[in-house]
């Protein structure tokens, strides 16, 4: 089944919010670092600072949306790539001409005002682009609702929340809990996270580049063709800029003798 919450893993993931992070200890570093990624909204919407059982439910509502929208997205570039893994490579050679240095430290340029910190450079965009040239197509994910992380309740609304949504106490806890749930129904092979803005592509990219550990994981799970299903679920982590804790489910549905599916 392969899931596990190591301590290892746990700061190996964190360490790279996206190749941000360098210390989950260094909240100062860390807040900083969120700053400086970019807010992909060029015309953020007004709310008013009137709050009342209307306006509250219309922004829940729209909180809704946009994490839908978010999660929709990552799956279908999850799933293009996965069909065709050759046709990614100019992206990220696109992305590679935007990497500079700067006092011996890597640097991914997003926009005129905003870069993100590598770990491994040019190095781990060249390792992705051979790895994508020697995979071969295969079947898309299907999306499965059974496989999202959806209980949240355990997190708090504090300043906290940007580790507590990645701890391993959290972490342990929600997939055992969707791995007794779902015995007999699925296979979990393997999760991930990612921290990232309102992009999906910059959190596709990071995924499948994998600049934050030396097994990419990440990536072999995105593209592990043992699994057929995938839960993607998200939680706003931050409000400026606008930050999301993005939960990737893998498994595969389980038979039964009578060679069908159980739904």
């Amino acid at each position: 089944m392969g899931c596990k919450c190591s301590a290892e893993e746990h700061l190996s993931e964190v360490a790279s919010l996206n190749g941000q992070i360098e210390n989950n200890s260094k909240r100062d570093e860390m807040e900083k670092d969120i700053n400086n990624i970019p807010n992909p909204f060029k015309n953020p919407t007004k709310i008013s600072p009137l709050i009342n059982d209307d306006t509250a439910t219309t922004a829940k509502s729209q909180s809704d949306i946009d994490r839908r929208l978010l999660c929709e997205s990552i799956l279908k570039e999850i799933n293009d790539i996965r069909m065709d893994p050759r046709s990614y490579i100019a992206k990220v050679k696109h992305y590679k001409e935007n990497i500079y240095y700067k006092d011996g430290q890597s640097y991914l340029k997003i926009d005129e005002s905003s870069s993100i910190k590598l770990k491994n450079g040019t190095k781990a965009f060249d390792d992705c682009i051979s790895f994508l040239g020697m995979l071969k197509p295969m079947d898309s994910l299907q999306f499965s609702e059974f496989l999202k992380i959806k209980d949240f309740t355990s997190l708090s609304n504090s300043d906290n929340l940007i580790s507590e949504c990645s701890s391993v106490n959290f972490l342990s806890k929600a997939i055992d809990t969707k791995i007794e749930e779902l015995k007999g129904i699925y296979d979990i092979k393997n999760f991930h996270y990612d921290k990232t803005t309102f992009s999906p592509s910059i959190s596709v990219l990071s995924q499948i580049v994998d600049d934050s550990t030396f097994t990419h994981q990440r990536r072999n799970n995105i593209f592990d063709s043992s699994t057929d299903s995938i839960g993607i679920s998200a939680i706003k982590i931050n409000t400026k800029p606008n930050i999301y804790c993005i939960y990737l489910v893998f498994g595969k549905k389980i038979e039964d003798n009578n060679n069908s599916y159980y739904v």
